[in-house]
């Protein structure tokens, strides 16, 4: 319900803000694509467990000056009061809000994790970052886990990226062999990296905050490997439980048939990694989504 009252707040502002605020019939204008793509576009809000607050991210596109822009919300539910937590960030996104704590929020930019303690128009500070960047995360303050998405090689480590990284880097040949030979030239398109799930301890500190960031781990490390690195499984999405204790993901299965067949699975696992991942749409071979 939030989601739709707010994406339908934006819109009326975004019409009414084109026009300089004027509310009469006469001077509306057309939604034409132009004022589509300016209107600002709202997440789906992340509500405290109280019901009395909710954190959401905001983004526009500038189409005179060609770049996008986004910043950080925080929503009274009780009083419809909304706060700019961020000032406006040029460029990539800010995406994944989260509740670190009942006093502290949590965002993703360009890759890292920052948190931010509440006060309008401020910046947050870096509080978690890899060699590589994340997405899609989501934090369970009963566990003290946080969890995310990484572009990993067949080795499944976030660690050995950058080395893979600069060993391609450094290639002195080009050749390419197929012995299979797929539609649509997915060879231009699929990588060696693939998306897995992982998850960190990170728990909270005698301050209030959060203490120091443990060792990732793959939630997905137990799947059958892959002989062919461009054939592996790569997450698409996932959900945790709301006690943190287990985690469902949806992956499409690394088989040879890969780019004509439909089948996308949903496994489950532990959260903490140890225990092996159970699929749950055996009986199922078509694609299963949003667990």
């Amino acid at each position: 319900m939030w989601f739709g009252v707010l994406v339908f707040a934006a819109a009326a502002a975004g019409v009414l803000a084109a026009e300089g605020g004027n509310a009469n019939q006469n001077s509306l204008k057309p939604l034409d694509s132009h004022l589509f793509h300016s209107l600002n576009k709202i997440s789906p809000p992340i509500v405290l467990p109280d019901q009395t607050r909710a954190l959401y991210t905001t983004s526009r596109y500038d189409p005179e000056k060609n770049k996008s822009f986004s910043f950080l919300s925080l929503l009274d539910t009780v009083s419809g009061e909304s706060t700019q937590l961020t000032p406006e960030m040029e460029g990539e996104r800010i995406s994944s809000p989260m509740w670190l704590n009942e006093n502290t929020a949590g965002y993703v930019f360009k890759g890292a994790l920052y948190q931010h303690n509440l006060q309008p128009n401020i910046n947050g500070t870096l509080f978690y970052n890899t060699t590589v960047g994340i997405s899609s995360a989501t934090y369970r303050a009963a566990t003290g886990q946080l969890f995310f998405l990484a572009d990993v090689y067949s080795d499944g480590n976030i660690s050995s990226v950058a080395g893979y990284k600069e060993k391609e880097k450094n290639r002195t040949d080009s050749a390419q062999v197929f012995d299979n030979l797929w539609a649509r030239h997915w060879n231009k398109w699929m990588t060696p990296v693939k998306a897995n799930l992982f998850s960190v301890k990170v728990p909270l500190a005698e301050n209030g905050g959060l203490g120091q960031a443990a060792r990732e781990v793959n939630l997905m490390q137990g799947l059958a490997p892959s002989v062919d690195p461009l054939l592996r499984w790569e997450a698409e999405g996932y959900a945790v439980s709301s006690d943190g204790q287990h985690a469902a993901y949806v992956v499409r299965s690394p088989s040879p048939d890969l780019s004509w067949s439909t089948n996308v699975d949903i496994y489950l696992v532990p959260c903490n990694g140890s225990g092996q991942s159970e699929l749950l749409t055996e009986a199922y071979k078509g694609a299963a989504s949003n667990p």
